[in-house]
């Protein structure tokens, strides 16, 4: 439950956070308190309502100092490098809406003797600078960091768009290849009249419905890979026979264990692949998938007896497509949660695939 409401949280601080910066909302919220604030600040001596007009005056004028800065200087100068212009006519145009500034002060308050008497002194100018230049400065480090952020998200989401497009064309190379070994297999059976047919209709079957309805999820039950997996075990003992002994144990908790299907489908095939040999009796795989450490890691092993003569393809086996392939969607699925141990020697090959599940 506490995991639940936390992801939601989570979640909608995440929606709210890119509602806010992409309709802007900062900037809206930005201008309402610098309103309030010149209504404060004029409203001390001349009260709130005589206030309101000089007010929107003095916003309006920040509110186009910045937005010159914002959609003319910062494109074409500061985006481009040329710093030193930026600064120029940065500095310049500060200066220029001073003057605007003056001629409101001399407006509205000629009745303040204090005022009157110093707008068109430096010291107005000079301190009139400074507040531009702050509401300047405030609102350009507004729009740079929402800009950042803007192309930081099209970004992810244009490297998550890449990152599900490449994992679905190394899945759609997992379907066609496992399906023509079993037809190959089906095939051969039925030439030799085989009572054995009918159960491999029943697997393929049962193969063939998690290919099409279940598998086109990101994930999927541990259960029904764990069964996907059965299957082709049962597939394989009928093709080869007696010459293979296959042991298969599953340890732990495998309830509400969600994982990306096929992740051991090419060590399996790689073991009957390798592991039985026309020639050899006595062959034997032995698979264990175990969930481990309070349901926060998964561990696959698989180990298979070698022929001997099989020692000359070692290199093209460690470095096959199949091989290649779920590595690199290892990389894709759990970057730094998985490891992948490959040991190979004179009578065995063995594999251990550990999954953090955190």
């Amino acid at each position: 439950m506490y995991s639940f409401s936390h992801n939601s949280i989570f979640s909608s601080l995440q929606n709210f956070q890119k509602f806010f910066f992409k309709h802007k909302l900062y900037r809206l919220i930005f201008w309402v308190i610098f309103f309030l604030i010149i209504i404060r600040v004029i409203g001390t001596n001349d009260g709130l309502e005589k206030s309101l007009l000089p007010a929107v005056f003095f916003t309006a004028i920040h509110f186009v100092a910045s937005y010159i800065n914002i959609y003319v200087f910062i494109p074409f100068l500061l985006y481009k490098r040329r710093y030193l212009y930026y600064l120029i006519v940065t500095g310049l145009t500060i200066l220029f809406f001073c003057f605007p500034l003056a001629i409101l002060t001399n407006t509205f308050f000629l009745n303040n003797e204090f005022l009157a008497a110093n707008i068109w002194t430096p010291m107005f100018f000079f301190i009139n600078s400074m507040y531009l230049l702050l509401t300047v400065s405030f609102t350009s480090f507004f729009h740079i960091f929402s800009e950042w952020y803007r192309r930081d998200i099209e970004n992810k989401a244009l490297q998550e768009l890449n990152t599900l497009n490449e994992l679905k064309y190394l899945k759609a190379q997992i379907n066609p290849h496992f399906l023509f070994n079993i037809l190959n297999s089906l095939y051969a059976l039925t030439l030799n009249n085989s009572k054995k047919a009918p159960e491999i209709v029943m697997s393929l079957s049962n193969i063939l419905r998690y290919l099409l309805y279940e598998s086109s999820e990101a994930r999927v039950p541990l259960e029904k890979e764990i069964a996907y997996l059965n299957d082709l075990i049962n597939i394989e003992k009928i093709r080869i026979g007696d010459r293979v002994s296959v042991n298969f144990i599953v340890e732990g908790d495998t309830t509400d264990i969600m994982i990306e299907p096929f992740l051991f489908i090419n060590f399996l095939e790689n073991s009957f692949k390798h592991g039985v040999n026309s020639q050899t009796y006595d062959s034997w795989i032995n698979i264990k998938l175990a969930v481990e450490e309070n349901n926060n890691k998964l561990r696959f092993e698989i180990e298979n007896s070698k022929p001997n003569e099989d020692l000359t393809n070692k290199n093209e086996r460690v470095g096959g497509l199949g091989l290649q392939n779920i590595k690199k969607r290892l990389t894709l699925l759990y970057p730094n949660k998985h490891k992948l141990d490959i040991t190979e020697k004179d009578g065995t090959y063995s594999v251990v695939l550990t999954i953090d599940l955190t």
